[in-house]
């Protein structure tokens, strides 16, 4: 486990933990390593943990003095690797890219000097990973984007990005769940529904998931969209050994 460089108080009621500031594998692993060992031990204390790339937030129970708890987590945590999954979910999200639902498809083309088939190839190639959950419930931010697709955030962002959108923004991937403003380059649609507060666990993906894309057409995108509609629809996957 890499050990974190900072812990602090974050308001009156959380305990705020920073690693070094760089998206790491090594790192988010610390970071869930230590959030799975203080739910397990401090579990009567908490009320919710928040895993970012690199930091961890712990929302402590309204009786709880975060200033002693700090002090109680440096004198009394145990950190137990040997339990700390070594495999997680790979998760399949079937992608269009067609320029339909692609709007800035051929801008991410003309920066990266790609063609469209090229920029596919080189998205769907990579297994992501699902560093932190932001800004709207459920979007997940990927790290693993090739360097090759690296394209800078819309100058100005749209007043409503469509549900299920996939873009790219700066050298992060990742999803809209829902209908909203935003900046990133919209570069395909998924149909999947990532978030739904009807659900057990409303969030699709969760810190750790790992992530894949697979290109779909058009008529392959209306007739999983329908699945989805009508709950007829098994999202794909897997286990998947980091």
């Amino acid at each position: 486990m890499i050990e974190a460089s900072d812990i602090r108080l974050f308001g009156e009621a959380c305990v705020l933990i920073d690693w070094e500031v760089e998206i790491n594998p090594a790192i988010h692993n610390s970071v869930l390593l230590l959030e799975q060992c203080i739910n397990s031990q401090f579990s009567k204390d908490v009320i919710e943990t928040v895993p970012s790339y690199h930091s961890l937030a712990i929302f402590l129970k309204h009786h709880v003095d975060a200033r002693k708890f700090i002090e109680t987590i440096k004198e009394e945590l145990v950190i137990n690797d040997e339990n700390f999954a070594s495999s997680t979910r790979l998760i399949t999200i079937p992608v269009c890219y067609d320029k339909a639902v692609a709007p800035d498809l051929e801008v991410v083309c003309s920066h990266c000097n790609l063609n469209s088939g090229e920029l596919i190839k080189l998205h769907t190639a990579p297994i992501y990973k699902t560093y932190s959950l932001g800004f709207l419930p459920g979007f997940p931010y990927l790290g693993g984007l090739d360097s090759k697709l690296e394209t800078p955030r819309l100058r100005k962002p749209r007043e409503i990005v469509p549900k299920g959108s996939v873009a790219i923004g700066g050298m992060q991937t990742g999803i809209y769940p829902a209908g909203s403003p935003g900046g990133w380059n919209i570069i395909g649609r998924t149909p999947f529904s990532l978030f739904d507060i009807g659900r057990k666990q409303p969030s699709l993906l969760q810190p750790g998931d790992a992530v894949r894309f697979k290109e779909i057409t058009k008529k392959q995108f209306a007739s999983l969209a329908r699945k989805v509609e009508n709950g007829t629809y098994v999202v794909a996957m897997e286990v998947y050994h980091d």
